[in-house]
């Protein structure tokens, strides 16, 4: 019992690195783009459209190491909360790069801000999403932070 509870707790806290990690690589391809949008550069938003092949891999390993957590050890408590939550977080970050690879024409000229500022209101909603989670993983009760 107190190993498997150990290889659960491993297992959160390996969930939780890799979150923080996929979080930084979202976060670089943010301040990428609103560079890119700055000084227009098109080759740059191509670079992060490129980039987000590994942000899609990460998002996958993720969330098959939070399966295989739950599917091994059956979580109670808190480690069922942040390994499920886990899961959630890791699809919102991968997410905030829907726009960045959807419209890598953002970096154009002409493109118009009020374009921009809907999709960076986009990315706020997602980190709403992640901060409900972490409520949620540390309380067990479902906040609406909206």
């Amino acid at each position: 019992m107190i190993h498997t509870r150990l290889l659960v707790e491993k297992k959160r806290e390996s969930l939780k690195y890799g979150l923080a990690d996929l979080a930084q690589q979202v976060g670089l391809a943010l301040e990428q783009s609103l560079e890119a949008v700055r000084s227009q550069d098109l080759a740059l938003a191509r670079k992060i459209v490129a980039g987000d092949a590994s942000i899609n891999l990460a998002r996958r390993v993720l969330e098959q190491e939070a399966l295989l957590g739950l599917a091994a050890y059956q979580p109670a408590g808190p480690n069922l909360r942040s390994i499920a939550a886990s899961m959630d977080m890791v699809g919102e970050l991968e997410r905030i790069v829907d726009w960045i690879r959807a419209h890598p024409e953002a970096a154009a000229p002409g493109v118009a801000l009020s374009w921009i500022a809907h999709n960076y209101e986009r990315v706020a909603d997602r980190a709403t999403n992640i901060a409900e989670r972490v409520v949620y993983i540390a309380t067990g009760e479902i906040a609406d932070l909206d």
